[in-house]
């Protein structure tokens, strides 16, 4: 986790705004976060997967339904609970690692697309 401003979007230790709240973010989901909230697709809360669990998840929660022309491999978008989701399950520590890394990659290049 990472505590981020969510005005500027920097960490919070190099923060220079008069907000002085701050939100916690999964490491690897930060740019993605970033990147969508800049682009006008704003968010609620987002997971970046957890490798020390069996089932994997990666997610980001919107705060309003929108409409995507394309998705990113393998995730599904329910617009109706405004979440776009990848869910897989993966019997090793090292099978999840690289499904997390892969798939997080996918999404960061889709959301660099939007």
């Amino acid at each position: 986790m990472q505590k981020i401003c969510p005005k500027c979007w920097k960490r919070e230790k190099y923060c220079k705004c008069e907000n002085r709240s701050s939100i916690e973010r999964d490491y690897n989901m930060v740019t993605i976060i970033k990147t969508l909230n800049l682009k006008g697709f704003l968010t609620e809360f987002c997971c970046g997967g957890h490798p020390d669990k069996q089932f994997t998840e990666i997610y980001i929660q919107f705060k309003e339904q929108y409409q995507f022309n394309s998705l990113p491999k393998d995730f599904i978008y329910k617009p109706n609970k405004k979440i776009l989701t990848y869910q897989e399950v993966a019997t090793t520590k090292p099978e999840r690692q690289q499904l997390i890394k892969s798939h997080i990659k996918i999404l960061k290049d889709w959301v660099n697309l939007l």
